[in-house]
C-alpha cells in the first residue's frame, strides 16, 4: 500500500519490499533514467523512472515515475527543476509515464502542471498517466 503523504515517512521506508520495484539493482535495468538535486554537493532530492510494476503500473511500456525532495528544500521549486530535467531526457524515448500519489500530497498540483491526468483513484490514492497528448 502506498505510504500517506500527511505525514513524512522515516527512513527506514527504503528497506519496504512494496518499494523494491522502485529500487533494487537500479541503473541496470533497461529504461532506468534518473536525476538527482543536488546543492554544495550534497543531494537534495531526486526523481527516476523505471519499467516496473509498482503501485502505478499500467502496462509493460510506460516506466513509473518516482520523487524525491528532502523536507527541507520542498516547495521551492526543485520538484519543477527535477522534472523539467528528467523529461528532457526521458521524453523521446518514452511517449507515456505513470505515477502514484496520495491525494493529500502538495505535489500532486506539480504532477497536473506536466500534464499528469488523473485515471484511477483507490484508498486515497491517485494513479496518474502523463502521454505525449497531454504534454
Amino acid at each position: 500500500m502506498p505510504f500517506s503523504c500527511r505525514l513524512p515517512p522515516p527512513f527506514s521506508i527504503v528497506d519496504d519490499p512494496a518499494l523494491q520495484p522502485y529500487t533494487h539493482n537500479f541503473g541496470n535495468e533497461t529504461g532506468d533514467n534518473g536525476i538527482i538535486g543536488l546543492v554544495g554537493g550534497q543531494p537534495i532530492g531526486a526523481n527516476w523512472i523505471r519499467l516496473s510494476r509498482g503501485f502505478a503500473y499500467v502496462d509493460a511500456q510506460t516506466p513509473e515515475l518516482t520523487i524525491t525532495i528532502t523536507p527541507q528544500y520542498r516547495g521551492q521549486g526543485i520538484g519543477t527543476q527535477l522534472l523539467t530535467a528528467l523529461f528532457a531526457i526521458t521524453d523521446p524515448a518514452y511517449p507515456t509515464l505513470s505515477l502514484s500519489v496520495d491525494v493529500a500530497n502538495p505535489a500532486h498540483h506539480l504532477y497536473q502542471r506536466f500534464g499528469f491526468k488523473v485515471i484511477t483513484e483507490k484508498d486515497g490514492t491517485n494513479t496518474m498517466l502523463r502521454t505525449s497528448d497531454n504534454r
